[in-house]
This record gives structure tokens, C-alpha cells and sequence, in this order.
């Protein structure tokens, strides 16, 4: 069973990860992230975190199964659908990158949010790997 922590002391974990993953250290920064998953394993926060360092640390198929979980929760985060849209297009699966893509677009169409940015960006990229199929 997951040991219960306090507020204060849940996001001092987030806070210490955050750090290390600026700094570049993610391996560092995923431990942390994993002390806070196992006292709150349904926030979609540390999930989202936590998948952020697997991704970076090429570890796709942990990034994709949190990102999917924290679109359970949260359908309509922009930072996810793009992030797991572009580890889908690493694993060739285009049509459904490209709808996670086009959804964060529709959710930002005015490109507020950088990942709206990188999400046209990346449907680009679909298209043209789509094209050259």
C-alpha cells in the first residue's frame, strides 16, 4: 500500500524533480517523480512528469502508458496529446498521432500554447511521412 503524504511534502517531490529535470538530470528527477506516484498514484501531475523523463530518457512505451492514463483523467491537455503524439510517430503510427495532433490543435487554435506550436509543427511532419508512404 502507498504510504500517504501531506500536501507540503508531495509537491517538495515535485518541486526537487522539477529541478533535477531542468538541470537535464531526468533519471534523477523520474525517482522523485516516482515517490510521488507511489503516495498519489491517480495525479495526473506526477504522471505527467514522470512520462516527460521516460520520453526523454527514450523510454517510450512508460511515456506512453502514463500519458495515456493522464488523458483519462485530463482529455484535453495539449502537452499530452502532443507529447504522445510524437512518440507515436516515432513508432509509425500516424493516423493516431495525427488525431492527438489535430485535437490539440482544435483545443488551441490560435497556437497560445508552444506545444499548439509544436503540434502543427509535428502533424507536418506526419504528412510527410505520410506522403512518402
Amino acid at each position: 500500500m502507498a504510504k500517504a503524504i501531506d500536501d507540503a511534502s508531495y509537491l517538495q517531490l515535485i518541486d526537487w524533480g522539477l529541478g533535477h529535470c531542468g538541470a537535464g538530470r531526468h533519471r534523477e528527477a523520474l525517482a522523485y517523480f516516482r515517490v510521488a506516484l507511489g503516495a498519489r498514484a491517480e495525479d495526473p501531475l506526477a504522471q505527467k512528469l514522470a512520462a516527460a523523463c521516460y520520453q526523454r530518457l527514450g523510454r517510450k512505451r512508460q511515456a506512453a502508458a502514463l500519458y495515456r492514463r493522464v488523458l483519462g483523467l485530463r482529455p484535453d491537455d495539449t502537452d499530452v496529446l502532443t507529447n504522445l503524439g510524437e512518440i507515436l510517430i516515432a513508432q509509425m503510427r500516424y493516423q493516431e498521432a495525427l488525431a492527438l495532433l489535430e485535437k490539440a490543435l482544435r483545443l488551441d487554435p490560435k497556437y497560445e500554447n508552444p506545444h499548439s506550436q509544436r503540434a502543427r509543427a509535428l502533424i507536418m511532419q506526419v504528412v510527410d511521412n505520410l506522403g512518402t508512404r
